[in-house]
């Protein structure tokens, strides 16, 4: 009998979460952390659901190819819009010319 992630009791399931959550709010290991995540989130659609909305809560975008990354995988995916909270710009040149699209994108109350 084959076993699935959904299998996992959803207390576990959210017990993960928490803890690989807890790490994503200091700096030093916040990427890695996502990357751990995003990992978890391959396991099966049941966990991708359950961790989607934790990974696409808190955005930070570096550069215009980010921005583009992000406004293309947003077109084919439509439902993760509305985890999304809060987008940081980060970069050393000027991404202000984007924010025009990229508010266009998300929901009226995701902060930028």
């Amino acid at each position: 009998m084959a076993i699935s992630g959904a299998d996992l009791p959803p207390e576990i399931l959210a017990t993960i979460i928490i803890e690989l959550r807890k790490f994503s709010h200091e700096l030093v290991v916040e990427h890695s952390t996502k990357g751990g995540l995003s990992t978890c989130s391959l396991t099966c659609r049941y966990w991708a659901q359950q961790i989607q909305p934790v990974l696409f809560n808190h955005l930070e975008l570096r550069s215009a190819g980010d921005i583009e990354h992000l406004l293309h995988f947003l077109t084919s995916n439509t439902l993760l819009i509305s985890y999304i909270k809060w987008v940081g710009l980060w970069s050393s040149r000027p991404l202000i010319h984007h924010l025009p699209r990229l508010s266009a994108a998300l929901r009226a109350d995701t902060v930028l």
